[in-house]
């Protein structure tokens, strides 16, 4: 068995590492001093074609492997590990699309993030669950075939500047892992808003927030995979994102 890189991730590491000395460590020090988020820099990246890469090539993406990304993000992480979890977050926010979504939630959402500058985040972790994600409380309610969204995430990254949150609630607490659903949300929903900023002590350049839903009304065509099915997602999503 032929371990070794391909031509074609050599060459993409080769390019991100390039990127990396250019574009972002002659800037690293002053975002992570003055917490000011890199906009300008990630438009760069994104231009270069170092965002989205596991986003099919159906929708818009590079088509690339978890290897791929683990290639990219170590070359950028090199430079600065905030602006590459601002990068990463991007993948982990879509990631429930990619092993849950509808073919057309897929073409709504993850071509937004490959037709221009975008950013999304993934709304799992709370103020009292952050790794027991069958102990979250964010609920969600059924009226007829809406459902409404109300509850807290926390440490989200790129949680004040995503058009959209892929977001993780509870039927009943009580049921636990069995009454978990997924969502996709669009920042611009009524009932969503972001939170305050994090002061954290290192990756400043990420933005981190709570992300805050109150009585926020979402469609069906919301739903990420089944009512009973989102502790399965997260944990795909987990199992995905590990490596990266």
């Amino acid at each position: 068995m032929d371990l070794s890189f391909t031509e074609e991730q050599i060459a993409l590491a080769t390019t991100a590492r390039e990127f990396t000395r250019k574009e972002i460590i002659p800037k690293a020090s002053h975002h992570d001093e003055t917490g000011e988020f890199p906009k300008e820099i990630l438009k760069k990246a994104w231009e270069t074609g170092l965002m989205n890469i596991e986003i099919p090539e159906a929708y818009g993406g590079l088509g690339g492997s978890c290897l791929d990304n683990c290639l990219v993000q170590e070359e950028v992480s090199f430079g600065c590990s905030g602006i590459n979890t601002s990068m990463a977050a991007n993948s982990l926010g879509a990631t429930p699309l990619l092993v849950a979504g509808t073919d057309d939630q897929k073409k709504e959402y993850l071509s937004r993030l490959t037709s221009e500058l975008a950013f999304c985040a993934y709304c799992c972790s709370e103020p009292d669950a952050g790794s027991d994600v069958a102990g979250m409380r964010t609920r969600v309610t059924k009226h007829g075939d809406d459902y409404v969204l109300n509850g807290q995430k926390r440490w989200i990254t790129n949680g004040g500047v995503a058009g959209f949150y892929t977001v993780f609630a509870t039927f009943d607490p009580a049921m636990k892992h069995k009454g978990i659903a997924c969502f996709v949300v669009d920042a611009n929903t009524p009932g969503v808003k972001a939170g305050r900023k994090e002061d954290k002590m290192g990756q400043r350049a990420s933005n981190t927030t709570d992300v805050i839903f109150e009585d926020c009304k979402l469609p069906k065509s919301a739903l990420v995979g089944s009512e009973d099915g989102g502790f399965k997602v997260a944990m795909k999503t987990f199992d995905r994102s590990r490596p990266w």
